[in-house]
């Protein structure tokens, strides 16, 4: 059954309302995504704007601003986790950064006690900021195509031996 599928979508691809193609083999495209752009860690890679990544035709969900009454502030975390109790993931901690609320679960107070790692002072997101922050960007380099000499660019830099083709001449060399 497989293969007359795979024969069916070869000859008669999938063309949506805008007129975009879909073959059989090719990865899902990202109106398939459960995920919004601005929730993914593309939205850390290469950041865009809400009116960009929608007129790109990506997903965008604004987060809903809820304001939490915070209990304890991050100043007041003790520095070893030694000294943290259980009441802790009651708490409503005001992280340090950005003043949003978040709190510490019971598996996460757990993994701290075991690795011996103090109690975060910043929430989730500041963490991932941070994080993000700290992976080198994509580079991309101008080559010509080895086959017809377009201008393209390329993560292959332009010393390394590797054969460079455009989209279309590629696509020719595959089929």
């Amino acid at each position: 059954m497989v293969p007359k599928i795979k024969k069916h979508m070869d000859k008669m691809p999938y063309i949506d309302k805008k007129g975009r193609v879909y073959k059989y083999g090719e990865f899902l495209p990202e109106e398939f995504s459960p995920f919004a752009y601005n929730e993914t860690v593309l939205q850390d890679m290469l950041p865009l704007t809400k009116e960009v990544a929608v007129a790109e035709g990506y997903a965008w969900r604004d987060t809903s601003a809820r304001e939490f009454i915070t209990t304890k502030s991050a100043a007041d975390l003790p520095q070893d986790i030694s000294e943290v109790d259980d009441s802790i993931i009651k708490e409503v901690i005001q992280c340090k950064d950005c003043k949003r609320a978040y709190r510490i679960i019971v598996s996460e107070l757990q993994f701290l006690r075991r690795m011996k790692l103090p109690a975060p002072r910043i929430c989730v997101s500041c963490r991932q900021a941070r994080r993000a922050a700290l992976i080198n960007p994509p580079q991309y380099y101008d080559r010509q195509c080895a086959k017809c000499g377009e201008e393209i660019k390329t993560s292959y830099a332009p010393e390394r031996p590797e054969i460079v083709y455009c989209e279309s001449c590629y696509q020719q060399e595959t089929a």
